[in-house]
């Protein structure tokens, strides 16, 4: 899961890994759709081939914890 602090701390992180002219797209778990779009984008790696478990599982674990944060710290 990613943490912004962590991620901006960590020279590995994801985020510092892209190149400084690299296009990224961020999902926040304030946002809406984002644990939505995170599950969709699960299930589409699987339907391309992707074998990757551990990163699959992770992405639900992640719009699990995305869920949570919104649950707890969004007002509705």
């Amino acid at each position: 899961m990613a943490i912004k602090g962590t991620e901006i701390a960590d020279p590995n992180s994801c985020l510092n890994r892209a190149d400084d002219d690299e296009p990224i797209f961020v999902l926040r778990a304030k946002d809406l759709l984002a644990a939505k779009l995170v599950e969709d984008w699960a299930a589409r790696a699987v339907l391309e081939g992707c074998h990757e478990d551990a990163k699959i599982q992770g992405a639900y674990r992640f719009a699990q914890a995305m869920r949570a944060w919104r649950e707890k710290n969004v007002s509705k």
